[in-house]
């Protein structure tokens, strides 16, 4: 289980109400319809990274940076 802001989570239940489909389908697709993993999510966020000079990309370090703010 992933602790989530209130506010991020009222804008994900809000995301998925009008998405539509099941409550626990998954929350984001890739251009082909499927689901997107969290493998395609951590290479996505890596490709994005490492275009903008970001060496080090870890999904869980943006929970560290948020979380502080």
């Amino acid at each position: 289980m992933i602790p989530l802001h209130s506010t991020l989570i009222l804008h994900l239940r809000d995301y998925m109400r009008a998405r539509g489909g099941d409550a626990d389908a998954y929350p984001f697709y890739d251009e082909y319809g499927k689901g997107l993993t969290e493998n395609a999510l951590r290479l996505a966020m890596a490709h994005y990274n490492r275009s903008r000079g970001v060496g080090k990309t870890f999904i869980h370090m943006f929970r560290h940076i948020f979380a502080r703010k």
